[in-house]
């Protein structure tokens, strides 16, 4: 009996610390943009300050990518800096190489992107969605778990970042 006990206390301890290790990745989804930049920094690194924030978060269960599952959500961010943030924050940057061009769908611009960040993003015809024209940056500087993959994109003084779980 006691041997009984001991193997079922060892299992539930067992299984109860996997669960405090465990990554949560849902966040609450937002469908209109947020301003609030306390709450933008719980899941972002913010180095360098931003003097205003636009975000939301939203739910990848249906996108079309076979490794993103049902948990999975993005971050859009569309920050404005002033000059000396963003030189600093350019500084920190280094250059996304992969995939060459980035394709977007055309639902991905939003009506509350900046007309200066909308017209980078122009018609591929024979695709059907948008090319980003300009730089693209690796987000390292901005990632905090459980969001680890995305993109930086500069139209100066903005910069818009998407972030997803993985």
């Amino acid at each position: 009996m006691y041997r009984v006990f001991s193997l079922l206390l060892l299992i539930s301890l067992a299984l109860s610390s996997c669960a405090l290790f465990e990554q949560p990745k849902s966040a609450p989804e937002v469908a209109t943009p947020q301003s609030d930049l306390t709450a933008l920094s719980r899941l972002i690194r913010l180095e360098e300050q931003p003097i205003s924030a636009q975000w939301l978060t939203e739910s990848l269960a249906s996108a079309d990518a076979a490794s993103l599952g049902p948990s999975d959500w993005q971050l859009i961010a569309l920050l404005t800096y002033d000059e000396a943030a963003l030189s600093s924050l350019k500084a920190r940057l280094a250059p996304q190489k992969t995939p060459s061009r980035l394709h977007v769908r055309p639902n991905f611009v939003r009506e509350w992107f900046p007309e200066a960040l909308q017209a980078r993003f122009q018609p591929d015809a024979a695709t059907g969605n948008l090319i980003w024209q300009g730089e693209r940056y690796q987000p390292t500087p901005f990632l905090k778990p459980p969001l680890g993959a995305g993109f930086v994109l500069i139209a100066e003084p903005y910069v818009l970042i998407v972030l997803h779980t993985l």
